[in-house]
């Protein structure tokens, strides 16, 4: 009885890390997509930062 348990435990606890795994791999294409999304959503935004600065220091020219 008590191997039984035993043996049952240490089943469900490799489906359970099978099963970590398994859902890590699908959720890494994700993470990538996200990770890209961010990455140039923050060089946008820092270009667009550095092009304001730039027109904020040039004094603005006649028509």
């Amino acid at each position: 009885m008590h191997v039984s348990q035993e043996v049952s435990q240490c089943r469900l606890r490799r489906h359970l890390s099978f099963s970590l795994q398994e859902s890590s791999v699908q959720f890494f294409p994700l993470l990538v997509v996200l990770q890209g999304i961010l990455l140039s959503t923050w060089m946008i935004y820092g270009m667009a930062a550095i092009i304001v600065r730039r027109a904020d220091q040039t004094p603005p020219q006649a028509a």
